[in-house]
């Protein structure tokens, strides 16, 4: 698919991960929506940086699994949030 959007829950003790296959030069945009702010995604392998997002625009560098893992910094009451990834 195009664009997937995802709703779950995250909390300090569990993760979320999603698993999307991309093909090297594929432009994508991953988002993530979340009312608390200490909650964040990281991209494995890397394609172009280490760190944590809330945003992330670019191209795949690479062909196979991307893995895309929601988790929180802090203890939070509500960790409800959207993470929408479109392959432009």
């Amino acid at each position: 698919e195009k664009d997937i959007s995802i709703q779950d829950m995250v909390a300090l003790e569990k993760d979320f991960t999603a698993v999307m296959n991309v093909k090297q030069g594929e432009n994508i945009d991953i988002s993530l929506s979340c009312d608390e702010p200490h909650v964040y995604f990281t991209i494995s392998p890397s394609i172009g940086s280490d760190m944590e997002h809330r945003f992330w625009k670019g191209p795949a560098t690479f062909t196979g699994d991307l893995k895309i893992t929601v988790f929180t910094a802090e203890d939070i009451i509500d960790g409800s949030f959207k993470l929408d990834v479109k392959r432009l």
